[in-house]
């Protein structure tokens, strides 16, 4: 199921999905995100909070949201250091965000560009029911 769900999401960035005829190759639209807004507490307050749910709100998280969460993924923290941690300063990861429902934004494949904090639209459209079936039709992947 892993590998599959995988080669799902990479088809999704290579090539339109075949089954889906909504998603459209979109021309690269770069959309600037708003700065990270941080929450006013301890670290350990937070990790102390931290849990693994699969429970999500009835409201769309806002593009703020967003923002501040690819921030902190693996935002830009000053030249060549990001919030993430790198053996010899590789960053070796990318990060991708489909879309669906986030306040601001068209749904679509967006590739975040942590240099200069902005988001990559690469195809537009609704890509969850193709990305849900190769993932194995996973209940959670639908609501996500």
């Amino acid at each position: 199921m892993t590998e599959r769900f995988i080669a799902t999401a990479l088809a999704l960035v290579l090539a339109p999905a075949a089954a889906e005829a909504e998603p459209q190759r979109a021309p690269t639209a770069t959309i600037s995100l708003p700065g990270a807004k941080l929450p006013k507490t301890s670290l350990e307050r937070l990790l102390r909070k931290r849990r693994s749910t699969r429970s999500y709100g009835a409201r769309p998280p806002t593009i703020q949201e967003l923002a501040t969460l690819l921030w902190a993924g693996q935002g830009k923290t000053r030249p060549r250091r990001r919030t993430a941690p790198s053996a010899g300063a590789t960053y070796p990861l990318d990060l991708y965000v489909l879309v669906t429902e986030v306040r601001g934004l068209t749904p679509g494949l967006y590739r975040y560009d942590q240099q200069a904090h902005t988001l990559k639209r690469l195809q537009r459209g609704k890509l969850r029911p193709a990305l849900q079936k190769d993932g194995g039709d996973l209940d959670f992947v639908d609501l996500a």
